[in-house]
């Protein structure tokens, strides 16, 4: 589904300036990639992440800042800098939030390629050239993320960049997907009709972004990974991942819980008879899935039940899969532990991504 008609009526400010950047050959005008960076209330940071996006050398880009009605003097500030490079399009849109917003900029977006960008991160140099150069070596890939700095590297959000940055390959990002997004978001470069023909960005209760890897792994697309530094990624209190109901735990564990289903069918079985066990059961639950087991180490919970009659047993009562067998998710993301499961479960044949997921 193309956005192109229902946006052709955005207010566009396109001030005049120099074109191209330096070290780029001046017959090349038309833009090789579109970058989409959505801004709400961002003074205090517009200025630097669009500098280190324009900032960029050895390919030809647009920048298409999208402002979401913000009530600072964001929109100033990107006006000045627009004066003095015709790359940088600013659209202005009311506080319509930010899934709108990128897809208002996918919408302007003029060229093939889209990567994003955020209003308080650094794109750091040589980014967009050797992402656009991995696009062209891998004509298959859907879209390529890279991996990041986390600025400051508070404890939580280091864990998840250091797993994040664990992730080499297409395969890594495909088996990982469940666990967490297998890609930062505004390190992404993707191929703009490849997002379109699914609908693009998706206001649907959960993440924006994981729900677009999903739709796009489950068509099949494959996603892939400059396994390079080349983002650097601000954890500021503000951001919406650390205040919005979206990117909430629960919020989390339906999504995943949606997209398992839609992949797995009606049955499954749980390792972990813990916390987290027991969301992902109520949440798979809601999308009418059947939990025919828990398996946990426990002793203390093997041969309990969960969720009203559902039984709990232990590793040594598993058989190697056989045709038809529930799939197994896997709930425990303890450091270590992961990886013990995974050990076991193919000490028995098991397949990961067909006989289990890891999901925590």
């Amino acid at each position: 589904m193309s956005h192109d008609g229902e946006y052709a009526d955005l207010q566009e400010v396109r001030l005049q300036g120099s074109v191209l950047g330096s070290g780029l050959d001046p017959s090349l005008s038309k833009a090789q990639v579109s970058v989409v960076l959505p801004v709400r209330d961002g003074a205090s940071t517009i200025e630097a992440a669009v500098q280190s996006v324009l900032s960029q050398q050895d390919c030809v880009f647009e920048l298409v800042v999208v402002d979401d009605g913000s009530f600072d003097d964001t929109l100033p500030r990107l006006e000045s800098l627009a004066r003095n490079d015709a790359r940088l399009i600013v659209v202005k849109q009311s506080r319509d939030g930010l899934v709108e917003a990128l897809n208002r900029g996918l919408a302007v977006a003029s060229a093939p390629l889209v990567a994003r960008m955020d209003a308080d991160d650094l794109m750091l140099p040589g980014r967009l050239s050797i992402q656009l150069a991995a696009m062209a070596k891998n004509p298959d890939w859907a879209v390529v993320g890279s991996h990041v700095h986390l600025e400051p590297p508070t404890p939580g959000m280091q864990r998840y960049v250091d797993w994040l940055n664990g992730l080499m390959s297409p395969q890594d990002l495909s088996r990982e997907i469940y666990i967490d997004s297998p890609l930062c978001h505004p390190s992404v470069m993707f191929r703009k009709e490849r997002v379109l023909s699914l609908g693009g960005y998706r206001d649907v209760g959960w993440a924006e972004d994981h729900d677009l890897w999903f739709r796009l792994h489950l068509a099949g697309e494959v996603m892939g990974v400059v396994p390079q530094t080349l983002h650097q990624w601000h954890d500021l209190p503000s951001r919406l991942t650390r205040t919005h109901p979206r990117y909430s735990f629960e919020s989390m564990m339906c999504m995943k819980a949606h997209y398992l289903s839609k992949a797995f069918g009606s049955s499954m079985r749980i390792w972990g008879a813990g916390r987290d066990g027991k969301r992902m059961a109520r949440a798979l639950e809601g999308e009418g899935v059947e939990i025919s087991a828990f398996v946990d180490i426990d002793p203390a919970k093997i041969g309990g039940v969960r969720r009203g009659s559902v039984p709990v047993i232990g590793p040594d009562d598993l058989n190697p899969p056989q045709p038809g067998d529930p799939i197994m998710i896997v709930m425990v993301g303890v450091i270590g532990a992961r990886d013990d499961i995974r050990q076991t479960l193919r000490t028995l044949n098991y397949v990961e991504a067909r006989d289990f997921i890891c999901a925590a």
